[in-house]
């Protein structure tokens, strides 16, 4: 019992005994704090069960066989793996405060949207020079909680990348060589080393660098980023290498060939490509200016201003759904306790008064529980009849409609990114039309 208390501690959950009833009360850390007794939850849960189970030394499984209780033990404990394989440095833009089981960071998933992440102390290693170092599992995933109580995960390899972006950690710039290209177009470059066992490893466009003139095309790499690659062979499962390793599988096998002039030629292809592409975007720019008529960069003020107010009403409107599905939760709750303990409160308040003392000291904890809930209920206007799996479908009701403000939310940012983008272009076009029209003045 020792030690299921301290494995459960470590998980966030309390446990104690009331000898007096052998009944086992827990309490979960990141919900309101109340101890809820084991009758209340699963059979499996109660003081006699485990006692059962432990002095036999035997359990029962389902399919009718017995096996010994180490045993089983033994074979369903999951053993895990050493999951860091990187490590980052940690700055001040991270590290929100520092206690003794690790540190409290601050950084972003996915979307961008900022969120706290605990970092155990065994996570943490400091060097002699004072840097703080965090050990990260490319594969595993971290729990996330956002300013609003809610929670999510992000993977360790995107965590990372996140981490050295927000430091501006320098990359790797690595020259490739011809016979390192399998493939070249306007969204990036695929490289292809066989003789290390990478069949194509793509790398976006945002981290290529072409000098047309010379015939030189570099990538940047990042020491801990996760490059995904498909392997050489028959195996079909993609692996990865990071940005110090592939960078190193780059510099050994660069050699200089007489390939320069056909390597000059792919990069001005691709060049040229661009150029075709982006003068299809300036004129789908135009036609939607004119569309919406849109004819000055300050005619888009009026749109991003638009943009903003939307946003804005979308955020509100989550806050209110969010604080609406908390509340759901709670009041499933409170009704799960009142439907466990009723028939306990209603056989103490018909008792006498001198049988009440003695019938409390016995159940004190289904009562207190039973009425704290009972409080809470009439506090927000519920009745204590209705059904918990009813407010639970509420519940998940507001989470859909949660989802979808965030989807909405996401379509107003991009849409306010392309005006903005937009906006900046008719800036440059005026500019150069403004200071060509100068010129002209000038030579007149």
């Amino acid at each position: 019992m020792a030690d299921l208390a301290d494995k459960l501690k470590a998980a966030g959950i309390q446990i104690k005994l009331i000898k007096a009833t052998g009944q086992i009360l827990y309490k979960a850390v990141g919900l309101d704090g109340m101890w809820v007794p084991s009758d209340a939850l699963d059979a499996g849960y109660a003081a006699d069960e485990m006692e059962s189970a432990l002095k036999d030394k035997k359990t029962q499984l389902k399919e009718g066989r017995e096996e010994p209780l180490f045993a089983l033990y033994q074979k369903l404990t999951v053993k895990y793996p050493e999951v860091s394989n990187a490590t980052v440095k940690l700055t001040s833009r991270q590290i929100v405060s520092a206690g003794k089981n690790g540190l409290l960071l601050q950084i972003s998933d996915g979307n961008g949207n900022l969120a706290k992440m605990m970092a155990n102390k065994s996570q943490i290693e400091t060097t002699p020079d004072g840097e703080v170092m965090l050990q990260i599992g490319n594969d595993f995933s971290y729990d996330l909680v956002y300013d609003d109580g809610t929670h999510g995960t992000i993977r360790g390899a995107r965590l990372i990348e996140k981490i050295e972006e927000e430091n501006q950690t320098t990359p790797l710039q690595v020259t490739l060589s011809a016979d390192q290209i399998k493939a070249m177009s306007v969204r990036g470059v695929t490289i292809s080393l066989p003789q290390d066992g990478i069949e194509r490893l793509f790398i976006p466009e945002k981290y290529v660098v072409r000098d047309v003139a010379a015939g030189r095309c570099a990538v940047y790499l990042y020491p801990n980023h996760q490059y995904s690659y498909v392997p050489t062979g028959d195996e079909h499962k993609r692996l990865s290498v990071n940005g110090e390793k592939l960078g190193s599988l780059l510099g050994v096998t660069i050699k200089q060939t007489s390939e320069g002039s056909s390597l000059s030629r792919r990069i001005a292809a691709v060049e040229r490509r661009m150029g075709i592409e982006n003068a299809k975007h300036l004129g789908a720019m135009l036609l939607g200016m004119t569309d919406q008529n849109l004819y000055t960069a300050g005619d888009y003020d009026t749109v991003i201003r638009n943009l903003r107010k939307n946003q804005i009403d979308l955020a509100s409107e989550i806050a209110e759904m969010q604080e609406k599905k908390k509340g759901f939760a709670t009041a499933a709750k409170n009704l799960q306790l009142c439907k466990t303990y009723r028939s306990v409160w209603l056989e103490y308040t018909g008792l006498p008064l001198n049988q009440k003392t003695e019938f409390y000291a016995a159940h004190s904890q289904e009562l207190q529980a039973y009425h704290s809930a009972a409080a809470k209920l009439e506090k927000e206007g519920v009745d204590q009849p209705v059904e918990p799996e009813k407010v639970i479908t509420l519940a998940e009701g507001v989470e859909q409609r949660i989802e979808e403000l965030k989807v909405q939310m996401e379509e107003v940012d991009k849409q306010e990114e392309k005006i903005a983008q937009e906006q900046r272009t008719v800036v440059q076009i005026q500019n150069c039309e403004s200071n060509r029209r100068d010129s002209e003045i000038a030579v007149m």
